[in-house]
């Protein structure tokens, strides 16, 4: 994941933390779910998103991806925020 800023010092902040899950359906019926991600763990790698279908496959499935978050103790500062999610499937033998 890329973050466009960093946070700041102070009474306000640039950053919003939020939670991202992913559920990909499987051909078997089946639904691969992958646990909530805090933003933090997705910046630091994201090493909480790792999951296997065990052989399974998903031919022509939707995935989704839900982002949740809590309203900020500390006030934002004006201005856009954006993250950058990017989800990678590989095969795996």
């Amino acid at each position: 994941m890329e973050r466009t800023a960093q946070r700041t010092a102070g009474n306000f902040q640039n950053a919003l933390d939020y939670q991202a899950s992913l559920r990909v359906p499987l051909d078997n019926g089946r639904v691969l779910r992958i646990r909530e991600c805090d933003s933090e763990e997705l910046l630091n790698g994201g090493a909480c998103a790792n999951a296997s279908s065990e052989s399974q496959t998903a031919i022509n499935k939707t995935a989704s991806l839900a982002v949740k978050w809590s309203d900020s103790i500390e006030p934002l500062l004006a201005g856009d925020y954006s993250d950058v999610i990017t989800i990678r499937v590989e095969f795996a033998p």
